[in-house]
């Protein structure tokens, strides 16, 4: 991606000079230059940071480090409204897996399974503690029990 620059500073961020300039023939790779008399320089990309479910993370505007135009990224604290609806949306993530991981052994608990006794009460046991993990109070922690 490209960066627009006027006297040295970014004053668009980010520009498809492609899009911008249709009739303009353009080499690939492209470092940047000068088109139309607009300065246009190619911004590296940086890892995003890890964040939490309680932050928010925003593309700043490139900086010039060690000679080299730079993706810049910025942590926020996310509204307690934000952080609801991430919370909401894991568990129903968690839901979906934990159907699923039930659907995967439902067989088990039917009365033609080859399983033994003892094996069905184990298998009935793990999916009972499938069914328990939406107890547990941090969805984005889920200690998932072991399948027998």
């Amino acid at each position: 991606m490209y960066a627009q620059l006027i006297d040295g500073a970014v004053v668009a961020y980010p520009v498809d000079v492609r899009q911008r300039h249709p009739n303009v023939s353009f080499p690939s790779p492209w470092a940047g230059g000068v088109v139309d008399g607009m300065e246009y320089v190619d911004v590296a990309s940086t890892a995003q940071p890890a964040t939490t479910y309680q932050q928010n993370l925003t593309e700043g505007s490139p900086e010039l480090v060690n000679g080299v135009w730079s993706q810049t990224w910025t942590i926020s604290a996310a509204t307690s409204e934000q952080i609801s609806e991430r919370i909401t949306a894991q568990w129903s993530t968690v839901r979906a897996d934990r159907n699923q991981r039930l659907a995967s052994c439902d067989w088990t608990q039917l009365p033609d399974s080859p399983l033994s006794v003892d094996q069905k009460a184990q298998w009935a046991s793990y999916r009972q503690a499938l069914r328990d993990v939406t107890q547990q109070s941090d969805p984005f922690a889920i200690v998932w029990p072991t399948a027998p």
